[in-house]
């Protein structure tokens, strides 16, 4: 079997690209939905994402050592935190986080000769309950 290679498959997302993005917040899933523009640069196993949108805006680097994607920022914490990967096929790859008693799952798909990204987060806390449900449509710039 042929070896996952993860900067590969980051380097797929290089460039400008748009986000139409969509979640469910809290135990009574309040929805809120916005904008956002980003950009990924990879050189090597080092991946930088920037973003602008409706909500906020800043720059995220990834070191990427095997199926360990280390992150300088996490999702909701200025801290370092590392996501553990998996491919799921040629096209999807599923990211694990946890920190703070909660544990995030993103899978992101590319679609139409990478064109496209659908991604996915949940958020789940230690005793089971769902925080929040993301969902993205992601498209070239």
């Amino acid at each position: 079997m042929k070896e996952t290679n993860f900067t590969e498959w980051f380097a797929r997302s290089d460039g400008k690209w748009k986000s139409s993005r969509r979640y469910l917040i809290g135990a009574k899933r309040k929805t809120d939905t916005y904008n956002t523009s980003f950009e990924v640069t990879t050189e090597e196993n080092r991946v930088r994402i920037s973003w602008e949108g409706d909500k906020s805006s800043g720059v995220m680097n990834l070191v990427l050592e095997g199926n360990v994607a280390k992150r300088d920022i996490g999702y909701f914490t200025s801290a370092p935190t590392d996501s553990v990967m998996s491919m799921i096929d040629h096209d999807t790859v599923v990211l694990e986080t946890s920190y703070d008693g909660t544990h995030y799952r993103e899978e992101i798909r590319y679609l139409f000769d990478d064109s496209v990204r659908l991604r996915q987060t949940i958020a789940t806390r230690d005793n089971g309950d769902i925080t929040i449900v993301g969902q993205y449509f992601e498209e070239r710039a």
